[in-house]
């Protein structure tokens, strides 16, 4: 993964825990939310993932 990569997946990560601290919400409850584990979750919201298109819309609906 190039530095490029990775900083998008930081800056995507850092949002979604922002809209999920935002609603109120516990990792655990967009888990059960999306459907995805929380191990999952934490890895995104720190950029070691950022998921693809289909991911990101669950993570939509979740977040409203």
């Amino acid at each position: 993964m190039d530095n490029i990569d990775n900083k998008d997946n930081i800056i995507y990560g850092k949002a979604l825990k922002k809209l999920r601290i935002k609603n109120h919400l516990t990792q655990e409850q967009v888990a059960q939310k999306t459907g995805f584990d929380t191990k999952y979750i934490s890895q995104m919201e720190t950029g070691r993932y950022m998921g693809t298109i289909k991911t990101m819309l669950k993570f939509c609906e979740a977040l409203n």
